[in-house]
């Protein structure tokens, strides 16, 4: 006697639930995924628009310091000039760095304050008045498409 088994394998109404769960299952599983994807991004962005910051950060306080005629403390009393001298402005000499950065999506924008006491406040007074606030805003398309930035600074006086 040969007994053919009563279950070969799947039925055709087992493959479609199947399938059916399959599809409902998947593309929720997705989204998870691409959330984190798209924060891991966006975490990178901000770790780079950082390291931009610091490189610019790092090159005005050693322009600060240095004793070179078209630099040191002196040099940011004429912002325009400082930022913008061909061949010699800061957006020139950091144009290396930044266009690295530039491929990214990134540009950054420097300014300079006015003289300022060490308190933050202008007193009027020349020889309080000794530092200058640099601001540095570094700006970024996000994971989301949205411009983002980040804004940071440093007070600078003469060494």
């Amino acid at each position: 006697m040969n007994r053919v088994p009563s279950h070969r394998g799947f039925s055709m109404i087992e493959a479609i639930a199947c399938v059916v769960t399959l599809s409902i299952a998947v593309p929720a599983c997705m989204f998870p995924m691409r959330d984190a994807a798209m924060a891991r991004v966006g975490a990178m962005q901000i770790e780079r628009a950082g390291m931009l910051a610091v490189a610019i950060a790092e090159t005005v306080r050693a322009d600060v310091a240095s004793d070179s005629p078209a630099l040191g403390f002196d040099a940011l009393a004429n912002s325009s000039t400082y930022l913008n001298a061909a061949g010699t402005g800061l957006y020139n000499r950091l144009k290396p760095v930044s266009d690295v950065y530039a491929a990214h999506g990134f540009s950054y924008q420097v300014s300079v304050g006015p003289p300022i006491s060490a308190s933050g406040l202008a007193t009027g007074d020349p020889d309080l008045d000794a530092y200058r606030w640099v601001m540095i805003n570094v700006r970024w398309n996000s994971a989301k498409g949205a411009r983002a930035s980040l804004i940071t600074g440093q007070m600078v006086c003469a060494p």
